[in-house]
């Protein structure tokens, strides 16, 4: 008997134990529960795209569109030109008859009989003349310089460009001079100058000078004039260059210069006597 009760006594402690054990495990497992559970995320933060204010474009966009609006404000003003329907007209050469009517106003010739100082002065006395000017033309080198020309390797001849009135006198009238104050049978030579650029040369600015220069030196080779054939070059006018301004009225500027005492003066005074008529008139 008091072995059974021993034995109910152990089996109600054990009961009791294993009773409070489950409690307690039940109360210290809670905390493990809230350890369990998963942290929150943290809240993902979005970019959202503001919508772009017509301020804030970029600055190369508004320029263009300013320029935009001031071309197109521009376009819409009045110009104050009334528009006639036609088309513009394109300027073109001018043919050989506008050249004409050009030479009947006023006179263009070109001539080479020697050094220039001699044809500049000869030509700037005679009446009907308005400017004479020395230069280089008939050559391949542009621009040339006196020193290359007197180098004879321009291809150049020493000229004088004549502006005349053609109401005063007419271009058979300078060919005339020309021929009888300068040797026109030596060719590439004029006296004591030598060279290619003292040759005798008309360069004709339109077909009528032509004619006339070719016909004058028929005439003149048939007659006689001279005691050889005249060898005078009658080209047309492809290119002209002035000469430095040293060499502009050389004889009038330098009149004690032994040229012009020994070369050119003879040669004035020849040209007064058989032109007397034709001089310009002193005021």
């Amino acid at each position: 008997m008091n072995k059974i009760n021993r034995i109910v006594l152990a089996a109600c402690g054990l009961i009791c134990l294993a009773g409070c054990g489950g409690k307690n495990q039940q109360t210290a497992a809670k905390p493990e529960s809230k350890k369990a559970n998963p942290p929150k995320a943290a809240p993902v933060k979005t970019k959202t795209k503001l919508a772009k204010s017509p301020q804030a474009r970029p600055k190369k966009k508004q320029k263009k569109q300013n320029s935009k609006q001031r071309k197109n404000e521009q376009s819409k003003k009045p110009t104050g030109k009334k528009e006639t329907g036609k088309k513009k007209m394109t300027q073109s050469t001018p043919n050989s008859t506008d050249v004409l009517k050009e030479a009947s106003k006023v006179g263009l010739a070109t001539v080479g009989g020697g050094c220039f100082w001699c044809v500049e002065a000869v030509f700037e006395n005679l009446e009907g003349v308005i400017s004479v000017e020395s230069g280089y033309s008939g050559g391949y080198v542009e621009n040339p310089t006196y020193e290359q020309v007197c180098a004879k390797k321009t291809g150049h001849a020493e000229v004088c460009r004549i502006k005349f009135d053609p109401k005063k006198v007419e271009f058979k009238d300078l060919l005339e001079v020309f021929w009888k104050t300068h040797d026109p049978t030596t060719p590439n030579q004029q006296g004591a100058d030598k060279g290619p650029q003292y040759r005798s040369v008309i360069f004709f600015h339109n077909e009528a000078q032509q004619t006339v220069a070719d016909k004058y030196k028929t005439e003149l080779n048939k007659a006689g004039a001279f005691n050889s054939a005249i060898v005078t070059e009658i080209s047309k006018l492809i290119n002209y260059y002035p000469a430095e301004p040293l060499h502009q009225d050389y004889y009038r500027l330098n009149p004690g210069a032994s040229y012009c005492q020994f070369v050119i003066g003879p040669k004035m005074a020849k040209f007064r006597k058989v032109f007397e008529s034709k001089l310009k008139k002193k005021d």
